[in-house]
């Protein structure tokens, strides 16, 4: 982000706990993030790996009930198009063999896609 350059939107990466927490909790400030960027504020990055993330823990918590699982998966389908997020794909196995511990697959996403901001779950 270029300081002083007021056209110049905020790009956040965000991880699963912030998506899932703001789908689900209408009072979160992780909402708070997601509504900020449905208002065009700021523009989310979102990692191939974040989302699949996403959606291995939604189809998860809803497996024994597939009518809320579908209504969920729907929301969700529904959030990504209207925030139309800025995709990361995966890290090479190159990227990846530079570390050793499984959250650097996150981490190595959000260094390259040169976010403004990172989102934690726990702000």
């Amino acid at each position: 982000m270029e300081s002083g350059n007021p056209s110049t939107v905020s790009r956040l990466f965000l991880n699963s706990g912030v998506v899932l927490e703001g789908l689900f909790s209408p009072w979160s400030a992780s909402h708070g993030v997601l509504i900020l960027c449905r208002h065009r504020g700021c523009k989310i990055v979102l990692a191939e790996y974040v989302r699949g993330e996403v959606e291995e823990n939604l189809l998860a918590l809803f497996a024994s009930d597939s009518r809320l699982a579908d209504e969920i998966i729907d929301t969700y389908d529904r959030l990504l198009r209207l925030l139309k997020p800025e995709a990361v794909p995966q890290p090479t196995k190159e990227q990846i063999d530079q570390h050793a511990i499984c959250s650097v697959i996150k981490l190595t996403c959000q260094c390259s896609s040169s976010p403004c901001w990172h989102v934690p779950i726990g702000f």
